[in-house]
């Protein structure tokens, strides 16, 4: 039966779900650890689109937007 039925194989592991190998696994927590950044704003950096933060572009004092 084909479809989105995720249902294990004898291993365990369920068809066309990606499993990070432990190699993968040690190398996110190593690039992690070395940024020094908390773990909330290291993954929003490396797997987020970041927001941009538009007030902070703004406008100078007397400059209009053309747009």
């Amino acid at each position: 039966m084909g479809g989105f039925s995720a249902s294990p194989s004898a291993d365990g592991a369920v068809e066309g779900v990606y499993e990070p190998t432990e190699d993968e696994i040690a190398e996110r927590i190593f690039d992690w650890w070395i940024s020094g950044k908390s773990y909330t704003e290291w993954y929003a950096e490396k797997y987020l689109q970041l927001k941009i933060p538009f007030e902070d572009l703004g406008e100078s004092e007397g400059e209009e937007n053309t747009l």
